[in-house]
């Protein structure tokens, strides 16, 4: 039986080296993120299910290449990140929902 869930979305780089940089040396360098509040304009069916803010993305390699001279030098390795709602092809799919927790 195959899974479905494997995609590029699911793969991933492991940068040996990240572990050894504090979060507040990434955010010293990159500066603070720009949080950008959620205000739908409807009201959603599941209100909770959203995030109360969004924040862009960084770019670690661009910090890595400036701060980690042994960069260069690390083997990078494929990993799969998440295979979490993975199925069998000959399985009805599932329906997904979010808890009223969240």
């Amino acid at each position: 039986m195959k899974l479905l869930d494997l995609h590029l979305g699911n793969i991933g780089i492991a940068l040996p080296t990240l572990n050894d940089h504090s979060i507040g040396d990434i955010f010293d360098y990159l500066g603070s993120p720009e949080c950008t509040i959620i205000l739908p304009r409807e009201r959603p069916s599941l209100p909770q299910a959203l995030p109360p803010y969004l924040v862009p993305p960084i770019s670690i390699t661009e910090y890595l290449t400036h701060r980690d001279p042994t960069l260069h030098e690390a083997r990078l390795r494929a990993e799969i990140l998440d295979l979490g709602n993975g199925q069998y092809s000959s399985c009805v799919a599932i329906q997904h929902w979010c808890d009223k927790k969240i």
